[in-house]
């Protein structure tokens, strides 16, 4: 027995002395948290990365990647500190995932100069950070400018003339991740993604690029990006399962853009659920439109919109979208933004408050519903305390589900040309729900022709009270304080005061004051008035305010 303990003991002692060998001659297994330095300027991939003064070349997930940084597994919790205002060339594939509380940083503001930027040097296809299928979870991705992503370089833009189009150029995107969950991506400029360009001889087919994709994601953050120049700023779908909990919020989405953010599905029996976009400014998407300054490309314009929503597919539904607090704005002339601020297709749902649309046109409407197909559940659009003035017919609806619930209320409707405000069409108006009520309805030239309604024109306020509508509605200047900047009502406005109570559903208003929990609320986006102490006796809720049900 003696014999075995000292092979034992033995046995011990060498491997504590082949370790301890192991820590001095190698340095200490990575085995913690690490801050690693990129900077492509300087850097060198043959250094360990730990200090500014032995950055690497690349960061892991760089397939140009080398040496030590070739070899090197992220794990949870490390942070990959890019050097700012250094111009990387290349794209990062995210491989590896985070753990919850300890994710995988990529940060691109915290060292340097500004931002650090990801250049993918007009390379077909090409994506700043792109995850591989299934990895990439608990990934913070901060602080980047993002450029060049797929399109043509400047010294290599085609040229010609309609006589020859192009119909198809390069594509890329600036952040595309596919089955990911657990993203944060925060204060990126990303733009000049795949071809955005307005001339001839391109047609809107070869309108290429998205800002940032997410396909088949869960419990993604979007937060205070600036998307410019590509075709599709945020694209949100999925493919195989479902898109559920993303939040999109102060980002500015703006100029050359086709769609500012596209919901849709790619295939039959899926799932969108649990959107959330608030407190973004979308400006200034009618570039490619037909107007002075607009299109200028060849054949029909492309079909644009800021937020475009849409079922292509059979059996698949949407529930709980939430569109609020927003500003959508034109501050670039009178042209019409494409077909509409907000696009609700093929029987889409939402629940859209608390918005300003300033200075806005579209062919359709500010807030159009178009196309019926709801297989799955009925489709629920309410449109609560938004605010509209500018150029544009405010709401359209046509071709809706004829089962659905469409609910109109304590919106202003300002419009400054002399056309009608809002269009309800004949297809299948009379089936479902629709109700419009506390509404406020202005146009610059004073006229009463307000609707369209069922096939006729120019119909009154009156005239669609005997028809069931607008039992409390105004006929009245809402009295703006500043409609070229911003909503907010003048303390004799008679929208204070004058709305339906919807505490049960929202509390906020467009600033994040609290609206009161009882007595009237005011009209439109911005409360202004107290009420607590209202004299007025609160309407009552209508309608069960049931948000997308499956």
């Amino acid at each position: 027995m003696k014999f075995f303990s000292c092979i034992e003991k033995f046995k011990k002692f060498f491997l504590e002395f082949n370790l301890l060998a192991l820590f001095i001659f190698v340095g200490p297994l990575n085995v913690y948290a690490a801050t690693y330095y990129v900077n492509y300027q300087n850097g060198s991939d043959k250094n360990n990365g730990l200090t500014p003064s032995t950055s690497w070349q690349h960061c892991p997930g760089d397939k140009n990647a080398t040496d030590n940084v070739a070899n090197i597994k992220p794990k949870p919790g490390d942070t990959f500190l890019f050097r700012g205002g250094v111009v990387y060339q290349g794209e990062i594939e995210l491989k590896w995932s985070g753990v919850e509380g300890k994710p995988i940083t990529y940060n691109g503001e915290d060292w340097g100069n500004g931002r650090a930027i990801i250049d993918g040097s007009n390379n077909q296809n090409a994506s700043g950070f792109r995850n591989k299928r299934g990895a990439g979870n608990y990934t913070i991705i901060k602080g980047f400018e993002i450029r060049e992503m797929g399109g043509f370089a400047p010294n290599n833009e085609p040229s010609g003339s309609c006589a020859s189009p192009i119909n198809s150029a390069p594509s890329g995107s600036g952040i595309s991740l596919d089955s990911a969950h657990s993203v944060e991506i925060a204060r990126c400029y990303i733009h000049e993604i795949g071809n955005w360009l307005n001339r001839q001889p391109f047609t809107a087919d070869s309108l290429t690029g998205v800002g940032i994709s997410l396909q088949d994601t869960k419990n993604i953050t979007i937060t205070d990006v600036d998307l410019t120049r590509m075709h599709t700023g945020i694209s949100i779908k999925p493919k195989y399962g479902e898109i559920d909990n993303i939040e999109i919020k102060n980002c500015n989405l703006h100029d050359y853009l086709v769609w500012g953010i596209d919901i849709g599905v790619r295939g039959p029996n899926l799932t969108v659920k649990n959107i959330s976009i608030h407190d973004n400014y979308l400006a200034n998407m009618n570039y490619y439109d037909h107007c002075e300054g607009g299109w200028a490309g060849c054949g029909e314009k492309p079909h644009s919109d800021y937020i475009f929503v849409r079922n292509d597919y059979d059996d698949s539904y949407f529930k709980n979208l939430q569109i609020f607090n927003n500003t959508f704005k034109v501050t670039n002339g009178q042209c019409q933004a494409g077909t509409a601020m907000i696009y609700l297709s093929n029987g889409t749902s939402a629940l859209i408050y608390n918005n300003e649309f300033i200075g806005v046109s579209a062919s359709l409407g500010i807030i159009a519903i178009d196309y019926d197909r709801p297989k799955k559940g009925r489709q629920e659009v309410e449109i609560l305390n938004n605010s509209f003035y500018g150029p544009g017919r405010c709401i359209f609806i046509r071709k809706k589900d004829p089962t659905g619930r469409f609910i109109v209320k304590n919106n202003i409707f300002y419009r400054t040309k002399p056309y009608l405000l809002v269009t309800l069409y004949d297809k299948d108006i009379t089936t479902g729900t629709i109700e419009f009520d506390y509404n406020l309805y202005f146009r610059d030239d004073g006229s009463p022709s307000l609707f369209y309604y069922n096939g006729s024109y120019g119909l009154s306020l009156l005239y669609m009270r005997t028809q069931g509508y607008e039992t409390h509605a105004l006929h009245a200047d809402p009295k703006f304080r500043n409609p070229s900047e911003d909503l907010e009502l003048q303390t004799t406005s008679p929208c204070l005061d004058s709305g339906n109570n919807f505490s049960k559903y929202f509390s906020i208003d467009k600033k994040g004051n609290l609206r009161p929990k009882q007595g009237h609320w005011d009209i439109g986006a911005f409360q202004l008035s107290a009420i607590n102490n209202s004299t007025k006796t609160p309407p009552s809720v209508p309608f069960n305010l049931i948000i997308n049900p499956k």
